[in-house]
């Protein structure tokens, strides 16, 4: 591959995760409502799939900055981590909202 697509491929990326970041962001600002029937707040499951929720929107962010480091300079450690970040947190979202 060449250095200009490698670029390319890590701004795409970059977007790509910011874009999902918008998305994660408004159904991690949604998750509070698993806390509305009363006594919810004691159930440590429902607060795993709250910290997983939020932590996804982190996650994303943190990958969105090694994809622009990625197309600054590109690296084989920065592309993996934009993506191995956000692919975690998403693992730990699908965990976290099995265990409900």
């Amino acid at each position: 591959m060449t250095p200009a697509a490698r670029r390319i491929v890590a701004i795409l990326l970059a977007v790509a995760e910011l874009v999902a970041m918008l998305l994660a962001l408004f159904l991690a600002a949604m998750s509070v409502m698993m806390f509305d029937a009363p006594g919810s707040e004691l159930k440590p499951e429902l607060w795993r799939a709250f910290y997983a929720t939020w932590a996804l929107p982190a996650a994303l962010f943190v990958g969105s900055g090694f994809a622009v480091a990625a197309a600054i300079r590109f690296t084989r450690f920065r592309i993996l981590a934009a993506l191995l970040i956000p692919a975690a947190a998403f693992l730990w979202l699908v965990v976290a909202m099995a265990s409900l």
